[in-house]
């Protein structure tokens, strides 16, 4: 088994990868597009492949994110998109990719290695046999839709700094994959996650107030993320969601810790009791020392534009 780079192998062997891992398709000139736009990943493109006779086996990725730790801001390792083909399973195709990448991150002077994982996978025991810990278990609030009006208008806008402005002043005080890169909009359109589309500018009357980032089905109204000027703002912008469709619920994926009370005094239940998990590996020591820069787990985030 020999372990490539993304430029050597055939568009057609990372696409047939990517069908049979995760039900999508990849191909180099998307991989093209998006190393031109997200400064996050190496030079050499972030992603690695096992092979042998010819075979695709199994891939995985990284990229550089900014992270905030006890320290400060620091480039930390991110980990994705680790799969082998199903014939390959168990037989340490990912194992032998995945210490490649940690030696690269160390060759990069990188201390921390950072990944999301579900604990319902077998993967994750594989990540724990490397050394990686559960670092925080990604938060969801939730309540049935109260069918209040609401004089708050949702308008379809694009203004990419208004939303990092807010945004930076919801996450302060808390750690983790926070630090928003300032092509945060051009990037998203590349991956396609998250969708820009989905934005829309709270106003009351002629003001601005915030913002939120939601979809909404038949079943419930899904809130990717919301900020606004005033903390007491966020009700009113949740309810004016609720107002937009006929959903019975409507939830908050990675809720902000820094709201957990705003949201709980307005009804919403804040649960961290799911199968996904972002787990550390200390790259440099001991692994319960990177729990700690994180601030043991507690106030930890992650945004859907830092999210990868």
């Amino acid at each position: 088994m020999e372990i490539v780079k993304l430029g050597e192998i055939e568009d057609w062997q990372m696409t047939e990868l990517t069908l049979a891992c995760f039900d999508h398709t990849f191909s180099a000139e998307r991989a093209r597009k998006e190393a031109e736009t997200d400064p996050r990943l190496p030079d050499w493109g972030g992603m690695l492949y096992a092979k042998e006779k010819g075979r695709v086996l199994g891939s995985a990725g990284m990229i550089y994110p900014r992270a905030k730790t006890k320290d400060g801001i620091e480039r930390i390792g991110g980990i994705h998109n680790v799969c082998s083909r199903p014939s390959e399973a168990r037989k340490g195709t990912a194992k032998k990719l995945l210490k490649e990448l940690h030696q690269k991150m160390r060759n990069n002077g990188i201390r921390y290695s950072i990944l999301h994982a579900s604990r319902k996978l077998v993967a994750h025991n594989l990540y724990r046999e490397l050394g990686y810990k559960d670092l925080y278990r990604v938060p969801m609030a939730y309540r049935k839709t109260n069918g209040k009006k609401s004089n708050i208008a949702l308008k379809k806008e694009k203004d990419p700094q208004f939303v990092k402005s807010l945004y930076e002043k919801s996450v302060e005080g808390l750690y983790g994959l926070i630090v928003r890169e300032d092509c945060f909009w051009n990037l998203a359109n590349v991956r396609g996650f998250p969708e820009n589309d989905n934005l829309r500018i709270a106003y009351e009357g002629d003001e601005r107030i915030g913002y939120a980032l939601f979809e909404t089905s038949r079943k419930h109204s899904l809130v990717e993320e919301i900020s606004a000027k005033e903390r007491t703002d966020i009700p009113r912008i949740l309810e004016a969601i609720e107002n937009e469709s006929s959903s019975e619920y409507i939830a908050i994926n990675r809720a902000n810790p820094n709201y957990r009370d705003i949201l709980e005094e307005c009804g919403f239940r804040y649960y961290d009791d799911r199968w996904e998990r972002m787990m550390i590996k200390n790259l440099k020591g001991p692994t319960e020392d990177a729990i700690e820069a994180f601030n043991s787990g507690e106030r930890v985030h992650t945004g859907p534009y830092e999210h990868y």
